[in-house]
């Protein structure tokens, strides 16, 4: 049975809700005035030397809340402002009106919430919210109209084939977002159906989305003598198609989407843990992977004392089968690959072993002969190619220029370095292959590695302009062997400088969205990132390059 979808104005809403931040800054008219607000510490992380006293502090500011869909205003949101002399929080009243008298004249941030509203849209609304706005004594800020983006929510039902209601059925709304250059699907929000099956996923920003539902959300609880199992089915498609697999959900809409679960065949995932410690409980677990990056479903079993473990109730897919055993201080792991159809899997041998050694040496080169930089901070490690793979601890060797990465478990990795202003990575060479230029397999011990790092970087001076020609703000983005190498904001001058990059050839790019960017996807490359410009960058040099701003298309 096709899911039912039904969109339905955003009405009142049933419960709490998410907390609000608000975006700001357009002019208004202003029905009344409202009272003082309360006084309230301001936050800090820590131990901070207080600012001098405000030349002023008879400085006022009001305004109004509204919903930036209907521009209906929203009464009795919470507003807040803060800055270097504290926060001040207040109400607004039934009109959406709000107020502020007697603050310090200097620059402050506004903010509003109410249940309901979102609190942000990826980061968003929350930097919007960061804006300044300089309060000045005798110039009082009348009609500042703070905007709340309405939450966008999903209920439904889901039953079985007999009419039923499945409770505590999993429900995940997930959606796509570039991740290292590619799109993958990432849940945004999980809930649980109830005693009736029905759920109800609030909170969620407008964006595309799948909603899929897991009749088994605990797969502990699953019989094994049965021999079928709750299916589980997602809409508007499988995440498998892409994000063309998604809905649009607008903001401040109810959306409807009902389910109907059917009985699969309860395949079991069966085999033994070889080297079990004796006397000693270990899991192991099923992780969905492909095209949820390893955030999809978890399928965990105990393991008997003779190192048998039985997994039921498995949909088909693609898993990693996963354990992790730690034992006076050393880590036992193993990682299967396993792939399930219709029928049981049988007879697989899990190897539990322990995590293995890579060593490596560095040397650094000085073209400009400063002082070398401490071993200990120059933020080398293992990446990891694929989520859930350890790329071991790094452990210095004392008064020695060598390393060891312990307890990495086997997968394909490469070498990094954190960013530490002119020194880059020259080379990383294992194997007769540049471990720093590309991912390799490494499934034993291994080293050692022989690091070259220089400090005879270039550098990269960009001007960005937009469609009319002027500055503007935008991502700028340099590729190297189809990897980003590094990604900054450019102000609103349209000025951006980029340094301690390795030389070399680059493509450079300039987004308004980088996080739309599928740097990784050739066929989305193809299509939208024709316009970058290439540029070589030459130790000690600076190279100058003009871009003019790509819209990156929305998902």
């Amino acid at each position: 049975m096709r899911p039912i979808i039904t969109l339905v104005s955003m009405a009142t809403t049933l419960c709490a809700q998410p907390q609000a931040v608000g975006v700001f800054g357009q002019i208004g008219p202003v029905p009344t005035q409202v009272g003082r607000a309360a006084i309230l510490p301001a936050p800090g992380r820590g131990p901070m030397q207080p600012p001098p006293p405000p030349e002023h502090s008879d400085c006022a500011i009001d305004g109004y809340v509204v919903n930036s869909v209907t521009g209906e205003p929203i009464p009795r949101a919470q507003v807040s402002l803060s800055g270097a002399y504290g926060q001040q929080a207040t109400r607004a009243d039934n009109s959406g009106r709000w107020g502020f008298t007697n603050v310090a004249c200097a620059p402050v941030q506004v903010m509003g919430s109410r249940p309901g509203f979102l609190t942000n849209t990826g980061g968003f609304v929350m930097a919007a919210a960061m804006r300044p706005v300089t309060l000045v004594s005798g110039s009082p800020v009348h009609d500042f109209k703070v905007q709340l983006i309405p939450q966008s929510v999903v209920t439904g039902k889901v039953l079985d084939d007999q009419g039923d209601p499945v409770m505590n059925a999993q429900v995940s709304a997930l959606t796509p977002r570039v991740v290292e250059g590619r799109r993958i699907w990432q849940p945004a929000h999980t809930g649980i159906t109830n005693d009736i099956g029905e759920f109800r996923l609030a909170g969620l920003a407008s964006a595309t989305y799948v909603i899929c539902v897991q009749g088994n959300s605990n797969p502990m609880q699953v019989n094994h003598g049965d021999a079928t199992v709750m299916g589980e089915s997602c809409y508007p498609g499988p995440v498998e198609g892409g994000a063309g697999s998604g809905m649009e959900l607008p903001a401040g809409r109810d959306t409807r989407v009902d389910f109907t679960l059917h009985p699969i065949p309860a395949v079991h995932v069966r085999g033994v843990i070889t080297d079990l410690p004796k006397n000693q409980h270990v899991g192991i677990s099923l992780v969905r992977r492909g095209a949820i990056g390893g955030q999809g479903n978890v399928h965990p079993a105990m393991v008997n004392p003779e190192g048998k473990f039985d997994i039921a109730g498995v949909p088909s897919g693609a898993y990693l089968l996963q354990t992790d055993y730690f034992e006076a201080g050393k880590r036992l792991t193993a990682r299967v690959p396993v792939d399930v159809g219709s029928a049981d899997v049988e007879g697989i041998t899990v190897h539990l072993e322990p995590g293995f050694t890579v060593s490596g040496n560095v040397r650094i080169e000085s073209a400009s002969g400063a002082t070398a930089p401490a071993l200990q901070s120059l933020g080398i490690h293992l990446a990891a190619t694929e989520p859930m793979i350890g790329g071991g601890r790094i452990e210095w060797a004392k008064d020695s220029p060598s390393f060891t990465f312990n307890d990495v478990s086997p997968g394909v990795f490469r070498l990094e370095m954190f960013g530490q202003g002119k020194y880059f990575i020259k080379s990383a060479m294992l194997g007769g292959r540049d471990i720093s230029r590309e991912a390799i397999p490494i499934t034993q011990s291994a080293g050692p590695i022989e690091v070259v790092i220089s400090d005879d970087s270039g550098t990269v001076e960009a001007q960005v302009s937009g469609p009319d020609d002027q500055p503007t703000t935008s991502w700028l983005l340099l590729l190297r062997d189809g990897r980003a190498a590094r990604t900054v904001h450019v102000g609103a001058d349209g000025h951006a400088k980029i340094a301690g990059l390795a030389p070399g050839d680059y493509r450079a790019y300039a987004w308004n969205d980088v996080q739309q960017v599928e740097y990784a996807n050739p066929d989305w490359m193809q299509q939208n990132g024709r316009a970058g410009v290439p540029v070589t960058i030459a130790a000690g040099q600076t190279a100058q390059i003009t871009l003019k701003q790509q819209i990156a298309p929305a998902r």
